[in-house]
Protein backbone atom coordinates (compact mmCIF):
# COMPACT_ATOMS: atom_id res chain seq x y z
CA UNK A 1 0.00 0.00 0.00
CA UNK A 2 3.01 2.36 0.81
CA UNK A 3 4.59 1.86 -2.83
CA UNK A 4 0.80 2.09 -4.41
CA UNK A 5 0.96 6.16 -2.28
CA UNK A 6 4.51 6.49 -3.16
CA UNK A 7 3.83 6.24 -7.35
CA UNK A 8 0.36 8.14 -7.03
CA UNK A 9 1.78 10.90 -6.11
CA UNK A 10 4.40 10.63 -8.60
CA UNK A 11 1.88 9.75 -11.36
CA UNK A 12 0.14 13.31 -9.96
CA UNK A 13 3.26 15.64 -10.48
CA UNK A 14 3.68 14.61 -14.40
CA UNK A 15 -0.20 14.09 -15.35
CA UNK A 16 -2.34 16.93 -16.69
CA UNK A 17 -6.03 16.60 -18.24
CA UNK A 18 -6.95 18.00 -21.56
CA UNK A 19 -10.04 19.11 -21.99
CA UNK A 20 -10.19 20.88 -24.99
CA UNK A 21 -13.33 23.02 -26.42
CA UNK A 22 -15.70 21.02 -23.74
CA UNK A 23 -14.62 17.69 -25.48
CA UNK A 24 -14.27 14.94 -22.80
CA UNK A 25 -11.12 15.08 -20.58
CA UNK A 26 -8.10 13.02 -21.29
CA UNK A 27 -4.77 12.44 -19.17
CA UNK A 28 -1.71 14.07 -21.23
CA UNK A 29 1.66 13.16 -19.57
CA UNK A 30 3.67 16.45 -19.57
CA UNK A 31 7.14 15.09 -19.39
CA UNK A 32 7.56 14.04 -22.82
CA UNK A 33 6.53 15.77 -26.10
CA UNK A 34 3.84 13.57 -27.30
CA UNK A 35 2.13 13.41 -24.04
CA UNK A 36 2.13 9.11 -23.06
CA UNK A 37 3.87 7.88 -20.03
CA UNK A 38 7.31 6.41 -20.19
CA UNK A 39 9.39 4.70 -17.25
CA UNK A 40 12.43 6.51 -18.74
CA UNK A 41 10.84 10.33 -18.66
CA UNK A 42 9.24 9.81 -15.05
CA UNK A 43 12.83 8.76 -13.89
CA UNK A 44 14.31 11.76 -15.65
CA UNK A 45 11.58 13.99 -13.79
CA UNK A 46 12.32 12.26 -9.83
CA UNK A 47 16.58 13.05 -10.44
CA UNK A 48 15.09 16.44 -11.82
CA UNK A 49 13.38 16.96 -8.31
CA UNK A 50 16.07 15.23 -6.11
CA UNK A 51 18.02 17.94 -8.35
CA UNK A 52 16.19 21.01 -7.10
CA UNK A 53 15.69 19.37 -3.39
CA UNK A 54 19.44 18.79 -2.72
CA UNK A 55 21.56 21.40 -4.48
CA UNK A 56 24.54 20.54 -2.94
CA UNK A 57 24.22 17.05 -4.96
CA UNK A 58 23.91 19.06 -8.18
CA UNK A 59 27.08 19.29 -9.41
CA UNK A 60 27.71 15.73 -9.18
CA UNK A 61 24.45 14.65 -11.04
CA UNK A 62 25.23 16.99 -13.60
CA UNK A 63 28.26 14.91 -14.10
CA UNK A 64 26.82 11.53 -14.16
CA UNK A 65 24.24 12.68 -17.29
CA UNK A 66 26.71 10.42 -19.11
CA UNK A 67 26.09 7.27 -17.32
CA UNK A 68 22.10 7.73 -17.15
CA UNK A 69 22.12 7.96 -20.95
CA UNK A 70 24.28 4.94 -21.49
CA UNK A 71 22.13 2.98 -19.07
CA UNK A 72 18.60 3.93 -20.87
CA UNK A 73 20.21 2.63 -24.45
CA UNK A 74 21.16 -0.51 -22.92
CA UNK A 75 19.90 -3.30 -24.38
CA UNK A 76 18.53 -5.05 -21.43
CA UNK A 77 14.47 -4.69 -19.90
CA UNK A 78 13.71 -1.60 -18.56
CA UNK A 79 12.87 -3.06 -15.41
CA UNK A 80 16.19 -3.87 -14.86
CA UNK A 81 17.21 -0.27 -16.16
CA UNK A 82 14.80 0.78 -13.34
CA UNK A 83 17.01 -1.56 -10.95
CA UNK A 84 20.25 -0.16 -12.00
CA UNK A 85 18.13 3.72 -11.06
CA UNK A 86 17.50 2.15 -7.79
CA UNK A 87 21.11 0.23 -6.78
CA UNK A 88 22.76 3.70 -7.38
CA UNK A 89 20.86 5.80 -5.54
CA UNK A 90 20.97 3.00 -2.39
CA UNK A 91 16.84 2.73 -2.41
CA UNK A 92 17.01 -1.10 -2.48
CA UNK A 93 14.98 -2.40 0.64
CA UNK A 94 18.56 -4.35 2.05
CA UNK A 95 18.45 -4.95 5.56
CA UNK A 96 20.49 -2.14 6.45
CA UNK A 97 18.58 0.40 5.05
CA UNK A 98 15.77 -0.88 6.23
CA UNK A 99 17.18 -0.92 9.93
CA UNK A 100 18.10 2.55 8.99
CA UNK A 101 14.35 3.37 8.67
CA UNK A 102 13.41 0.94 11.97
CA UNK A 103 11.60 -1.84 10.06
CA UNK A 104 14.39 -4.50 10.80
CA UNK A 105 16.12 -4.91 14.17
CA UNK A 106 19.25 -6.10 12.77
CA UNK A 107 21.07 -5.21 9.43
CA UNK A 108 22.55 -8.00 9.21
CA UNK A 109 22.60 -10.06 5.78
CA UNK A 110 19.93 -11.91 5.39
CA UNK A 111 21.76 -14.63 3.10
CA UNK A 112 25.11 -14.99 4.87
CA UNK A 113 24.50 -12.93 8.45
CA UNK A 114 28.22 -12.41 8.10
CA UNK A 115 28.07 -8.33 7.44
CA UNK A 116 25.65 -5.59 7.43
CA UNK A 117 23.32 -6.09 3.99
CA UNK A 118 24.41 -3.02 2.04
CA UNK A 119 23.38 -2.84 -1.64
CA UNK A 120 26.90 -3.79 -2.63
CA UNK A 121 27.46 -6.39 0.01
CA UNK A 122 23.80 -8.44 -1.54
CA UNK A 123 24.82 -7.55 -5.01
CA UNK A 124 28.86 -8.22 -4.82
CA UNK A 125 30.40 -9.51 -1.56
CA UNK A 126 27.73 -11.84 -0.25
CA UNK A 127 28.80 -15.56 -0.67
CA UNK A 128 25.67 -15.87 -2.80
CA UNK A 129 26.57 -13.11 -5.29
CA UNK A 130 30.35 -14.42 -4.94
CA UNK A 131 29.74 -17.89 -6.31
CA UNK A 132 27.27 -16.36 -8.96
CA UNK A 133 29.88 -13.87 -10.24
CA UNK A 134 32.81 -16.71 -10.36
CA UNK A 135 30.82 -18.40 -13.15
CA UNK A 136 30.60 -15.28 -15.24
CA UNK A 137 33.22 -15.66 -18.07
CA UNK A 138 35.56 -12.79 -19.09
CA UNK A 139 36.57 -10.00 -16.75
CA UNK A 140 33.80 -9.50 -14.92
CA UNK A 141 34.94 -13.05 -12.78
CA UNK A 142 38.30 -11.15 -12.19
CA UNK A 143 36.89 -7.56 -10.85
CA UNK A 144 38.40 -6.76 -7.89
CA UNK A 145 36.02 -5.91 -4.65
CA UNK A 146 35.61 -2.69 -5.43
CA UNK A 147 34.45 -1.82 -1.64
CA UNK A 148 33.49 1.66 -0.96
CA UNK A 149 29.19 2.17 -1.66
CA UNK A 150 27.70 0.73 -4.82
CA UNK A 151 27.16 3.95 -6.74
CA UNK A 152 31.39 4.80 -7.17
CA UNK A 153 31.20 0.75 -8.12
CA UNK A 154 28.54 1.44 -10.44
CA UNK A 155 30.28 4.30 -11.78
CA UNK A 156 33.25 2.21 -12.25
CA UNK A 157 32.05 -0.28 -14.21
CA UNK A 158 30.15 2.47 -16.99
CA UNK A 159 33.37 4.00 -17.15
CA UNK A 160 35.50 0.78 -17.72
CA UNK A 161 33.71 -1.87 -19.33
CA UNK A 162 31.65 -2.48 -22.59
CA UNK A 163 27.68 -1.91 -22.99
CA UNK A 164 27.81 -5.61 -23.26
CA UNK A 165 30.08 -5.92 -20.65
CA UNK A 166 27.58 -3.25 -18.56
CA UNK A 167 24.57 -5.45 -20.07
CA UNK A 168 25.99 -8.41 -18.48
CA UNK A 169 26.33 -7.01 -15.19
CA UNK A 170 23.35 -5.42 -14.73
CA UNK A 171 21.39 -8.82 -15.91
CA UNK A 172 23.68 -10.92 -13.29
CA UNK A 173 22.95 -8.26 -10.69
CA UNK A 174 19.11 -8.72 -11.05
CA UNK A 175 18.89 -12.31 -11.25
CA UNK A 176 21.22 -11.95 -7.31
CA UNK A 177 18.93 -9.84 -6.13
CA UNK A 178 15.66 -12.14 -6.99
CA UNK A 179 17.62 -14.76 -6.05
CA UNK A 180 18.12 -13.05 -2.78
CA UNK A 181 14.40 -12.08 -2.07
CA UNK A 182 13.84 -15.85 -3.17
CA UNK A 183 15.83 -17.00 -0.16
CA UNK A 184 14.70 -14.31 2.35
CA UNK A 185 10.81 -14.44 1.46
CA UNK A 186 10.54 -18.06 0.61
CA UNK A 187 13.20 -20.13 1.88
CA UNK A 188 14.52 -20.90 -1.30
CA UNK A 189 17.61 -21.07 -2.21
CA UNK A 190 19.10 -20.83 -5.75
CA UNK A 191 22.10 -22.25 -7.12
CA UNK A 192 24.57 -19.97 -8.64
CA UNK A 193 24.20 -21.88 -11.55
CA UNK A 194 20.35 -21.65 -11.57
CA UNK A 195 21.14 -17.42 -11.35
CA UNK A 196 23.36 -17.08 -13.74
CA UNK A 197 21.37 -19.12 -16.04
CA UNK A 198 18.33 -17.27 -15.49
CA UNK A 199 20.46 -14.09 -16.66
CA UNK A 200 21.22 -15.35 -19.48
CA UNK A 201 17.73 -16.18 -20.49
CA UNK A 202 16.23 -12.95 -19.39
CA UNK A 203 18.45 -11.68 -21.98
CA UNK A 204 17.60 -13.84 -24.69
CA UNK A 205 14.29 -12.89 -23.93
CA UNK A 206 14.86 -9.16 -24.52
CA UNK A 207 16.55 -9.66 -27.59
CA UNK A 208 14.25 -11.97 -28.84
CA UNK A 209 11.33 -9.79 -28.25
CA UNK A 210 13.08 -6.82 -29.65
CA UNK A 211 13.57 -8.57 -33.11
CA UNK A 212 9.85 -9.89 -33.30
CA UNK A 213 9.03 -6.05 -32.55
CA UNK A 214 11.64 -5.20 -35.60
CA UNK A 215 10.27 -7.33 -37.60
CA UNK A 216 6.96 -6.71 -37.33
CA UNK A 217 6.10 -10.57 -35.33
Amino acid sequence: MEKLIVWRDVIKKGLRWNNHNGSLARPLWIETKSGLFTVKSTYEMLERGRRQSDTGECSDTVNMRWMWRKNWKLAIPGKVKHFLWRTYHDSLPTNYQLHRRRIRDSPACGVCAQEDETTIHALWECPLACNTWALMKGRMQKLPNQGGEFSGFMRWIFQECSREEIAEWALMAWAIWNARNRFVFETCQSPPLQIMNEAVMLGKDYHVARSSVAHGG
